[in-house]
């Protein structure tokens, strides 16, 4: 009798392990092919006190990734003082760049203000492994926020490149990040309010 309760229990973990395996493969698929999802109005990062900012920021050739400009100042605050991100082709030009950001540990939110200058800009955000956000620019200057809180998307750093076609410029005036929690869960201290 004993040993059918020592099997059940083994049998029962098992089934725990498994299911949480295959649930957390299930994320993996549903993600695989996927950018983070935008932050709705209602979420304020300015208002998050564990916002802060990017430790360095660079424009990078796009070719061979010299340096051309520390952004790292004008990027620290909302004070008027602007990073702008010239138009990137594909393949990219000589001439094209794009910037490099460095937070000093993950992030699970991202967040850009920023705006356009001209007629068009569409910006991308990526990751080390994959593309974490997109978007078209307003006039005005407006937050631009992602949840990056997934495994893939979760990072130190992120690039963020002028695809808009065009002849505008991306203008940003700050980037705040919101770091990843100890306990790995990024609505317990976020709060996040997400839509598709």
């Amino acid at each position: 009798m004993k040993i059918h309760k020592t099997n059940y229990m083994i049998a029962l973990v098992l089934l725990i392990f498994i299911s949480l395996g295959f649930g957390i493969i299930l994320e993996e698929y549903q993600y695989g092919s996927v950018t983070g999802k935008a932050i709705s109005d209602g979420f304020d990062i300015e208002e998050k006190n564990e916002a802060f900012w990017p430790e360095t920021a660079t424009i990078l050739r796009t070719n061979d990734h010299i340096m051309l400009e520390d952004a790292s100042q004008n990027l620290a605050a909302k004070d008027n003082f602007f990073t702008v991100i010239t138009p990137t082709s594909i393949p990219g030009n000589e001439e094209d760049s794009f910037l490099h950001v460095d937070f000093d540990r993950k992030v699970v939110v991202i967040s850009l203000y920023m705006k356009k200058d001209g007629e068009d800009a569409t910006f991308e955000i990526w990751g080390p492994t994959r593309k974490v956000g997109e978007g078209s620019l307003t006039n005005e200057f407006k937050w631009y926020t992602f949840d990056v809180s997934f495994n893939e998307m979760s990072s130190e750093r992120y690039a963020l490149y002028n695809y808009g076609g065009g002849e505008a410029n991306i203008v940003i005036d700050t980037i705040l990040g919101l770091p990843k929690p100890n306990s790995g869960l990024a609505e317990y201290l976020t709060g996040l309010a997400i839509h598709n």
